[in-house]
């Protein structure tokens, strides 16, 4: 039999009624529990505040604040609420540090843990200066939240972890920051006080510091060994850290060096990483033992220039002034020992002048040309060099280019014929028509300065100033030239008579000599002129002369015996040449 539709109405609104009074059953009953529970929150709120229990109090006066099913005693229980504000602050407050701490310890966040630590360190003093509520409210909810332990705990595998860094670094040569800023960064109290905490820094940094020192001192040079000290020391420098256990590490480093510089005598090594070492202001301190084995090594090696000197082994000891001069000035010295070298072998002058020339016609000297030792000679490409070393102990080169085609025969060095007390370096030369060919050089502030140069079959010195050449291949060819010093250079001047120019009294000293003279012819007979001087008889003859004034080019040839009227006298005869009347 089926039902009617009115009938399942019926029924589905008797099912919907039961539910709806289920519900409202259901409603009542929570309201009827949580009327109970907020009665009896209250009342408990109400004890505990009685009994200053102030963070359960806020806890109870907060359920009852937030259960809102009935309305009881609620304009007392919001009083109640509001007084115990700060607590249920607190409690929001540590309870996000401890979230903030978890957060910053799970993903190794050093600094915002720090940042919690020093929060907390703040409100928990600021908190234990208050008395009652504030006070006990803090330290209830701070141990209800564990939040020392978990700071400690944090800080602890912070702490690990730095120190596992540094371990693993050492072991490995790989270097970092972090660990060492990290250690401290981590604060005292952690480490149990300051001096516990330095005491921890300095035993882990130390071999950190030094195997990166080492690292360094074999990848790099020096200067960038003392940058990194200097960087190091920079870094620890803003948390409070003199890193003190750098400098002995720097110290051992540059003398290990310097030792080992020392035993294979790489002198010029060794003052080079001295000098570098002094420099390093910050390392190079008073009672280092590198700065002693520098001072030693040097006062020892400048003794041993001094007794190569002394030896006679020249090069040697400029060699060994040139290399401590790149340490200390040792100029003085050198110019000593080039002084001493040049004066027992002059020829190193022009070596060291010209290395790599090859010297012929070499002459030496000492105290002239305006140095205390000189050397000149003549390279293979005909170049004239004179080196000097001058009475400051500094060496000049002076040097004049020859043609390619001169054959030098000799090189010596004369007294100047331009000027007295002056030198000069005189050369002799081939010469297709002449017996050679002479070329002169003075000097000047500027160089060689060309004396002279011709081809003759000799030349001699007239009078200063005056050269006689004979038989040069220009306007004297066949006679005696004679060439003046004019303007820095001899020149021809003009051809030198065949006679000598006298007065006639000392006609006597020049017999067979040609002689040019003037005279009064007093009288004439035929070719004979009679000339008296001095109560001396002197005829003239060859050539028909007149009384009076003449100019007479002769020679003396003999003398002979004479009348003159009555008498007879001995009489000069005088062959005539040349006469001006």
């Amino acid at each position: 039999m089926q039902l009617t539709l009115s009938y399942r109405n019926a029924l589905r609104l008797r099912a919907a009624a039961f539910v709806l009074m289920l519900v409202l059953l259901g409603v009542a009953a929570c309201k009827l529990y949580n009327g109970y529970m907020k009665v009896k929150d209250y009342e408990r709120a109400l004890l505990l505040y009685a009994e200053q229990d102030w963070v359960q109090a806020e806890l109870y006066a907060a359920k009852v604040v937030q259960n809102r099913w009935i309305s009881y005693k609620d304009t007392d229980i919001t009083q109640k609420a509001d007084e115990l504000k700060p607590v249920t602050a607190i409690r929001h407050e540590l309870s996000q540090l401890a979230g903030r701490i978890q957060s910053a310890d799970r993903n190794g966040e050093l600094q915002a843990l720090l940042g919690v630590y020093a929060e907390y360190g703040e409100r928990k003093k600021a908190a234990l200066a208050e008395v009652g509520l504030i006070a006990e409210s803090f330290a209830e909810f701070a141990a209800a939240d564990d939040i020392e332990d978990r700071l400690a705990n944090a800080l602890a595998r912070a702490a690990e972890k730095a120190e596992n860094e540094i371990r693993t670094g050492i072991a490995g040569k790989t270097f970092s920051d972090e660990p060492a800023i990290a250690l401290m960064l981590l604060p005292a109290d952690f480490y149990g006080g300051e001096r516990q905490k330095n005491e921890k820094i300095r035993t882990l940094l130390t071999p950190y510091d030094a195997a990166r020192l080492d690292t360094w001192n074999a990848q790099k040079g020096l200067a960038d060994l003392f940058n990194e000290g200097g960087r190091l020391k920079k870094l620890y420098e803003p948390y409070g850290r003199k890193a003190d256990w750098l400098l002995p590490k720097i110290e051992q480093v540059v003398f290990g060096r310097l030792s080992a510089q020392q035993a294979a005598k790489d002198w010029a090594t060794f003052f080079q990483t001295a000098k570098q070492f002094e420099a390093a202001k910050d390392w190079a301190v008073s009672g280092s033992k590198s700065l002693k084995l520098i001072q030693d090594s040097y006062k020892s090696q400048l003794a041993a220039a001094d007794q190569l000197v002394s030896a006679g082994k020249f090069a040697e000891a400029v060699a060994l002034y040139e290399t401590l001069g790149t340490y200390r000035d040792t100029s003085a010295k050198l110019k000593d020992a080039e002084l001493a070298w040049a004066t027992a072998d002059p020829k190193h002058l022009l070596q060291k002048a010209l290395p790599d020339a090859a010297f012929s016609s070499v002459v030496t000297g000492q105290s002239q040309f305006g140095a205390l030792v000189y050397a000149a000679g003549i390279t293979a490409d005909n170049k004239l060099v004179l080196v000097r070393m001058k009475g400051d102990k500094t060496v000049d080169t002076l040097e004049a280019s020859l043609d390619k085609n001169t054959k030098i025969k000799e090189l010596r060095a004369a007294e100047s014929p331009a000027q007295q007390g002056a030198q000069a370096l005189l050369l002799q030369a081939a010469s297709a028509d002449r017996a050679s060919r002479y070329i002169a050089y003075d000097y000047t502030s500027s160089g060689l300065r060309k004396l002279f140069d011709f081809e003759a079959d000799g030349y001699q010195e007239e009078r200063p100033g005056v050269l006689a050449v004979d038989n040069d291949t220009g306007k004297g060819a066949g006679r005696i030239s004679l060439y003046e010093y004019r303007s820095g250079q001899f020149a021809f001047s003009r051809i030198k008579p065949d006679f000598t120019e006298i007065n006639l009294a000392e006609l006597g000293s020049y017999k067979n000599v040609k002689v040019r003279f003037r005279c009064t012819i007093s009288a004439v007979d035929n070719d004979k002129a009679f000339v008296v001087q001095g109560g001396q008889t002197i005829v003239l003859t060859g050539m028909k002369l007149k009384p009076g004034q003449a100019t007479i080019t002769g020679i003396w040839t003999g003398s002979e015996n004479i009348k003159r009227g009555e008498w007879t006298v001995s009489a000069m005869i005088v062959a005539v040449s040349e006469a001006q009347q």
